[in-house]
């Protein structure tokens, strides 16, 4: 137990510092030349100097927020933070770091920060280093390198280069990511040359900041519109970059404008670039207007057909495959309208691909629609392992009943063990393109050993 004078030292250590704090906050706030209309404060008429927030109302002190008991609102914790000078910030952190934590400090902390780091971004990361908690310290540290690049992209690319070295790679990917989420925001020419002129070779983190950093640019300019200029853009890439900045572009503008985006599938004359964009497409178009995405899929498939010659259903059943994913109902009332025929056989293996996780006797009843043999039985295989892997024996023997599987495939399965059901569920997604012939099918799996 502490003794009575003791406890009266820190009492009296605790409301020194407070007071003090609170003091030098009282002469800053007194000075109207740190303020301007600019900052949004206007001085209240008579008032010694106490300044009115966005809201009109008067700016609370620091001694009536450190009053409090509980965290003091949103509105006055900004008001108070906007009406600091920046360049008296970093003094009044250490002295607000000197009190015990917990509300209100922490949200003055943190208020404090947020206002800082966005208004003059340099100075607080030239005094970030002072933070003692990584997380509040980041948070201000993503909001100057956003503000900085959108300013002065050059200083933000030299303060990231300084201080790379000062935490850990995974905070320093964030750091590159917050720097060009704002340049790209404001000059994505200008994010796409920093991003392209980080040497990849030199390490992981360098290539994850590279993908990561084209997927932030792709977004900035599928949010400007700039669908045009961020494929040319993006062709100057290596192949490997290319493909995935480009398959970014391609998810926003089909959510965007899909007419546009088809538009542009249109145009393409590489036949293996014009069907990986078919794919990025309808997948993308699938999740925000299914129908749309499937309608335009059979008819883009019919005109492939007609020009190759050959049966194509591939932009179906990507859309068959985006769409199933969250759900059976519309996928099923699509294919119902539809005639079997080559065409729609990948589209119908795929719906039932997809149905076979949730409820695999009515995948099974899919298999029938089905009209090329190979992908038929490969089909039905697949959702029999999964049958055999739930313990759905009832719907794998009305299954062998009605002849959906073939006598090569009941008497494989039959010898199958049962008491490992997770090599059961990855054989049904892995292995069920193997049920074609008995030279290429897996051989089963040995059961494990008993335990000792």
């Amino acid at each position: 137990m502490k003794s009575p004078k003791l406890k009266t030292l820190l009492m009296a250590s605790v409301w020194g510092v407070t007071s003090a704090a609170a003091f030098w906050y009282g002469r800053q706030s007194a000075a109207p030349t740190a303020y301007t209309p600019g900052h949004g404060k206007t001085l209240m008429e008579g008032s010694k100097g106490v300044y009115l927030s966005g809201s009109g109302k008067p700016v609370p002190s620091l001694q009536d927020l450190l009053k409090l008991k509980t965290k003091p609102d949103a509105d006055s914790l900004k008001a108070w933070a906007d009406s600091l000078d920046p360049a008296q910030c970093a003094g009044l952190l250490t002295d607000l770091q000197k009190m015990a934590g917990g509300q209100p400090r922490d949200a003055l902390i943190a208020a404090m920060i947020t206002s800082w780091a966005t208004r003059d971004p340099k100075n607080y990361l030239d005094n970030s280093s002072t933070i003692s908690s990584p997380r509040v310290r980041e948070t201000g540290v993503a909001g100057a390198l956003k503000s900085m690049a959108e300013t002065d992209p050059k200083a933000a690319v030299a303060w990231l280069a300084d201080n790379k070295d000062a935490v850990p790679n995974n905070m320093l990917t964030q750091r590159y990511r917050n720097a060009i989420q704002g340049l790209a925001d404001n000059d994505p020419k200008a994010a796409f040359a920093f991003v392209t002129a980080l040497d990849s070779g030199s390490g992981p983190a360098n290539a994850q900041i590279q993908r990561q950093g084209l997927n932030t640019i792709a977004d900035a300019l599928a949010n400007q519109g700039q669908f045009s200029d961020a494929l040319a853009m993006f062709a100057t890439l290596p192949d490997d970059q290319r493909g995935t900045a480009t398959a970014e572009l391609m998810t926003q503008w089909a959510q965007m404008s899909p007419t546009d985006a088809t538009t542009y599938i249109a145009s393409i004359t590489d036949p293996a670039q014009r069907a990986t964009t078919e794919t990025q497409v309808v997948r993308s178009w699938a999740r925000t207007d299914p129908q749309a995405a499937a309608a335009w899929a059979t008819q883009y498939d019919q005109s492939v057909s007609a020009s190759t010659g050959q049966p194509s259903g591939q932009a179906l059943a990507d859309t068959m495959r985006s769409w199933s994913r969250y759900d059976l109902n519309g996928p099923a009332q699509f294919l119902n309208g539809l005639p079997p025929s080559p065409a729609n056989d990948q589209a119908v293996a795929t719906f039932a691909s997809q149905a076979r996780n949730t409820d695999p006797a009515s995948a099974m009843n899919w298999v029938g629609q089905i009209t090329d043999p190979t992908m038929r039985e490969r089909t039905a295989g697949s959702i029999a392992l999964r049958m055999l892997a739930t313990g759905d024996t009832a719907s794998l023997q009305a299954a062998i009943q009605n002849n959906t599987l073939t006598p090569d495939q009941v008497q494989w399965i039959s010898n199958l063990p049962t008491d490992n059901q997770q090599q059961l569920m990855r054989m049904s997604r892995r292995m069920g393109a193997n049920f074609t012939t008995t030279t290429t099918r897996p051989a089963p799996w040995a059961p494990p050993a008993p335990a000792q």
